[in-house]
């Protein structure tokens, strides 16, 4: 029963495929013997529409301008791009977070609004140059989009812009042909009577980009679509012939259109001996849009399509009778032993598929293979899924197991320093001071970045605690400048020194010894290299950063991941054995991803 309703289906897609074709036929028919009857009203009807596009296109033009001006606007009337400008920097840090701001600003206010409004523009944001703000972009590349009015303020565009009083100019300019600027003075209110000029936003659209969009089904290869500013610059899709532009530059944009209510003809123009037929309309930045599509090649176009409509009616008839006769023959069998086969799965993922290889069809094969993969896909996924729910369920036991408050870790370690200190031993309340310093340090805001100077600091308490534990005897020495503006995440430096003192002092057994820091600053990265007496299988210490194969390496695992993922993907730890029995572990930061 089931193949007999597969069956009829088929049956019935030949019969729709036929019925189809024989209406297409017709409907061919029909419009031959229409153009034939018609043929002049058909010429009137283009010229008519191809005038309405031509105000279609205007409206679609005025909505995109209107959709611009209204993004600068909206820019202009944000608080926080004046606070950002204006406000007094702190630090270096503080003026890249505020570009990084100014950024997403911007994407917000114009690249979110204009996504369905333009495709291909730039655009860029020039700060009030005598802000501290704007010192900071001084001398950047000019395809930054945030920069300082520094470098344009003698521009005449810039003044022109300025002196609108706040409200968008559209224009052109001669050192860069088939660009079109609309550019905004940004300020801010801050009361009735006083307005601070916080920059200038300046966006550029390619003129073939705005002149491709709209609606262009009704113009011919010959038509040529016109952009022209109010001071007499043109700016065309195609070339525009020379006696058409003379005769643009001559004619005002009333006389393009048709009266009201008459005839579309009227819009035809003679122009040197040929026929013409111009659309214009005004736009509402001041500029004029205009067509000029040739009346030859409408008739050309009408006369062509006349002559082949009887030999392609008929071929058309006969290649569609054939082609649903076949298509229908080919395709069904295959397509229902496909079905047959899917259905007979069902949530039976492990089980494959009858191969579709005695298949003609190459689409039916590739069905076949495509559902095949599907399948394993879809097996994968599961096998990820659980292990992924597996994850999610030790890292909430650790999370549980973790939870302790750290205010009565404090009180304890407090209680301890003067339970010794009653006793009469200073060296317990030191180490704990030290352990109560490192804790604080560690819980609190774990992912600010700090100074290196904070760094050493734990370091210092930290080689104490393992003094105190092991009865060592550490010495610390610096080689190199510290950058005291160098930022680091927190607990960077810990891991390699407690690496340094288990695995170099004590696995050796010795009681004390020497580790060195030295630091090289280039001009695009900071390297810190940490030394110790003792060799280290360094394949084994490049396989933990790697894979989390041993639990007892998270600590170096985790430098290694944060350096890269906060400094870019060179940043990181490496380590090394020297020729004369020293392990070396090696800091580096790359200076462009430390200004960010």
């Amino acid at each position: 029963m089931k193949a007999d309703k597969t069956h009829n289906i088929s049956i019935r897609r030949q019969l729709f495929l036929v019925m189809s074709a024989l209406c297409v036929a017709l409907i061919l028919a029909q419009s031959g013997v229409m153009f034939l009857l018609y043929y002049n009203k058909l010429v009137s009807e283009y010229a008519a529409n191809i005038v309405n596009y031509t105000r279609q296109n205007a409206s679609l033009f005025n909505a995109f301008t209107r959709k611009t001006e209204e993004c600068m606007v909206s820019l202009s009337n944000d608080e926080s791009v004046y606070s950002l400008v204006t406000s007094p920097l702190e630090d270096t840090a503080d003026a890249a977070s505020r570009a990084i701001s100014m950024k997403r600003i911007l994407i917000q206010h114009i690249v979110v609004p204009m996504f369905n409004y333009a495709s291909r523009y730039t655009y860029t944001f020039y700060a009030n140059a005598d802000t501290a703000f704007a010192k900071t972009f001084e001398g950047f590349s000019p395809n930054n989009i945030v920069l300082s009015e520094h470098g344009v303020k003698d521009s005449e565009w810039f003044r022109r812009v300025n002196g609108t009083q706040g409200r968008t100019l559209w224009f052109t300019r001669n050192d860069e042909p088939g660009i079109v600027y609309a550019g905004m003075e940004i300020r801010y209110s801050v009361n009735t009577v006083s307005i601070i000029h916080v920059g200038t936003l300046l966006m550029r659209f390619p003129s073939d980009a705005l002149l491709q969009n709209g609606e262009t089904g009704w113009y011919t290869d010959g038509t040529s679509l016109v952009l022209m500013e109010s001071g007499g610059s043109m700016l065309s899709r195609s070339l525009l012939p020379g006696h058409l532009a003379d005769h643009l530059q001559h004619i005002e944009a009333g006389e393009f259109d048709p009266p009201g209510g008459g005839d579309p003809v009227s819009a035809v123009r003679r122009i040197e001996g040929a026929d013409y037929i111009l659309g214009a309309a005004t736009l509402d930045m001041g500029w004029l849009m205009a067509t000029f599509t040739p009346m030859g090649d409408l008739r050309s176009r009408s006369a062509v399509f006349l002559s082949a409509m009887p030999p392609i009616t008929v071929m058309v008839v006969l290649a569609v009778f054939f082609v649903s006769y076949f298509a229908s023959r080919t395709l069904s069998r295959p397509l229902r032993k496909l079905t047959d086969t899917i259905a007979s799965i069902g949530n039976d993922f492990q089980r494959p598929i009858d191969s579709a290889a005695d298949s003609r069809v190459c689409e039916i094969r590739i069905l076949h293979s495509a559902y095949d993969d599907l399948l394993l896909r879809i097996r994968v996924q599961m096998e990820e899924i659980y292990q992924r729910g597996q994850d999610v369920k030790q890292a909430e036991l650790r999370a549980l197991q973790a939870q302790i408050n750290p205010h009565f870790l404090y009180n304890t370690l407090d209680s301890i320093s003067w339970a010794a200190l009653d006793l009469g031993d200073s060296s317990i309340p030191r180490v704990i001071s030290s352990l109560s310093k490192l804790l604080r340090y560690s819980i609190r805001e774990p992912d600010r970045l700090v100074m290196i100077s904070e760094e050493i600091d734990m370091v210092q308490h930290y080689i104490g605690i393992q003094e105190f534990c092991y009865g060592l005897t550490v010495r610390l020495r610096w080689d190199g400048v510290v950058q005291p503006t160098l930022y680091l995440p927190k607990l960077t430096l810990q891991p390699l020194f407690e690496n340094a003192i288990l695995h170099g002092m004590n696995a050796r057994g010795q009681s004390e010894g020497e580790i060195i820091v030295r630091t090289r600053c280039d001009t695009d990265r900071v390297a810190i290299a940490i030394e110790n007496k003792g060799e280290a299988d360094i394949e084994r210490m490049n396989h933990i950063l790697e894979a989390e194969s041993d639990p007892g390496k998270n600590g170096i695992r985790n430098v290694h991941y944060r350096l890269q993922a906060l400094f870019g993907g060179s940043s990181g730890l490496s380590f090394r054995n020297t020729a004369d029995g020293t392990f070396i572990a090696t800091i580096t930061i790359e200076r462009a991803a430390e200004s960010r």
